[in-house]
């Protein structure tokens, strides 16, 4: 007979299995068409598309936080045993999300307006189609918190890489037909598709079940939530505005480089965020204690401390590869990605913190610290661009801000756990120190193992393995670290466990 425990490792390993299968495919698909489709556009070209993109990454925030809420609050519910409520608050969800989406949508397509069909086609075409992109994805980020908090990390994984693929896809053969404008309509026929997959798993829900007391509690409930996402958008996006407000939109489009392939070190910690959060909400619905999350928080934070400065070192090592040899005109970018990498360790490091912290109720805590980080950003980056940094000096400024907003969070939410400040400090010094040596051995490596600029490319991948067979050899000790002290299968099997 097959015990629960057994069960419950059995499942949370398939979940993590799913994830992680699906954010590796979505970094391969991502890097292949991060490489061609740049490519097939000049750096301005991909400067004007990044700038209309904008929209779609800010549009999963346009509904209050009504989805936001309804994820935290399911598995609360299901954790506290007062599941009775889940299908109202779902209907609530998804009909709030999609009126508000809608107001936003109506108001993007009147704005298209505003551009002349001759002089501004892109502009008008582009927002009438990004009109539509807030919809799909609006109705796509309903099912993925649903998805999540009811644990179906198998189908939330495929959606993601039907998302993936159908938009590389779709971005390479309308590129060619229609443009940088192919790319936005790429997009949302994307979401659309997908959402119409998702449906035909999990339907619609009824308009029936919404109550005006029951939107309200949502939106009371999801706007801090909500509002925490777009202060970390601003924080994370202030610097592309400065860039193209201060310099160029080539200058944008090789900064738009750099922060591509620094997101692609966030598959790892999503993929261990993903699987922890629910448990999280329903360790503490079940406990209401904080003491009880400790382990929930610290194993995972662990193992991000200890993997990814590997992985960013193997970036570090081979980025240049397919720059130098393939997207000559964006090599500007190389620098900007050799220093954002660095600071992308500091906010993968508070994947879990920051869900802690949301799970325990301190939002308002994390809104100050991103408030005074978005103003330490635009200082900084306003100095770098004065003084003529250009990207490299705006990449500088915005890793200073993610080292220093990471170190903030992970303060205040270790302070929980340690009587004192100086136990509290060690602790956060300790995640730190991984990061430090990975920086350490690719000095070391890199003096050794010399690549010119100017070698051809067979003797170029020919130096680029053997830096990273050295570099990995000298990262031993992590990987010793990561399986002695926190072995990924009994992180995620304790962040499945109920307590006991």
């Amino acid at each position: 007979m097959v015990s629960a425990g057994t069960s419950q490792r059995a499942r949370l390993t398939r979940d993590a299995s799913w994830v992680l299968f699906a954010n590796s495919l979505n970094l391969l698909v991502l890097t292949i068409v991060g490489i061609v489709v740049p490519r097939m556009m000049t750096p301005t070209q991909y400067g004007i598309w990044r700038s209309l993109d904008l929209i779609r990454r800010y549009a999963v925030y346009v509904n209050l936080g009504v989805s936001n809420a309804m994820g935290k609050t399911i598995p609360y519910l299901r954790g506290s045993g007062g599941s009775d409520g889940i299908s109202g608050i779902r209907s609530n969800a998804f009909w709030v999300s999609t009126f508000l989406a809608g107001i936003v949508s109506v108001a993007i397509l009147g704005a298209s307006f505003v551009f002349p069909r001759e002089s501004g086609g892109f502009y008008r075409y582009g927002l009438m189609t990004s009109a539509v992109t807030v919809l799909g994805v609006q109705w796509f980020q309903f099912y993925v918190f649903e998805l999540r908090a009811n644990k179906r990390f198998s189908l939330l994984s495929c959606a993601r890489i039907a998302l993936a693929l159908a938009s590389a896809a779709l971005w390479i053969i309308l590129l060619r037909i229609l443009g940088p404008l192919g790319l936005l309509i790429g997009t949302a026929c994307a979401y659309l598709g997908v959402v119409a997959l998702l449906v035909s798993f999990s339907p619609v829900p009824s308009p029936v079940g919404i109550t005006w007391r029951g939107a309200k509690t949502l939106i009371r409930t999801g706007l801090p939530l909500a509002l925490i996402p777009i202060a970390y958008m601003v924080m994370t996006g202030i610097d592309q505005v400065m860039i193209l407000v201060f310099l160029s939109k080539a200058d944008l489009g090789f900064y738009g480089i750099a922060m591509t392939i620094s997101a692609f070190l966030y598959f790892l910690p999503e993929a261990i965020g993903q699987t922890v959060f629910p448990s999280l909400l329903e360790r503490f619905g079940e406990t209401h204690r904080v003491s009880a999350l400790e382990k929930l928080l610290d194993e995972p934070t662990k193992i991000i401390s200890y993997v990814l400065p590997v992985l960013i070192g193997g970036v570090f090592l081979l980025v240049h590869l397919p720059i130098r040899h393939y997207l000559v005109e964006y090599t500007p970018s190389l620098n900007a990605i050799y220093i954002i990498i660095f600071g992308m360790h500091g906010m993968s490091l508070i994947m879990i913190s920051q869900n802690f912290l949301i799970a325990i109720g301190k939002t308002r805590t994390i809104l100050r610290m991103l408030l005074i980080a978005i103003g330490l950003s635009v200082g900084l980056n306003y100095v770098a661009l004065r003084l003529q940094f250009g990207v490299a000096g705006v990449a500088t400024a915005t890793a200073l801000t993610y080292i220093a907003y990471s170190a903030s969070i992970l303060l205040v939410t270790y302070k929980h756990f340690f009587a004192t400040r100086l136990g509290v400090f060690r602790k956060v010094l300790f995640l730190y120190l991984p990061i430090f040596y990975s920086g350490a051995m690719i000095a070391i490596t890199t003096n050794i193992l010399h690549v010119s600029p100017s070698a051809a490319l067979s003797e170029d991948l020919r130096t680029s393995a053997l830096q990273v067979g050295m570099f990995l050899v000298l990262c031993a000790p992590l990987f010793y670290l990561a399986t002695k002290t926190v072995g990924i299968s009994t992180i995620l099997h304790r962040g499945s466990m109920r307590g006991h």
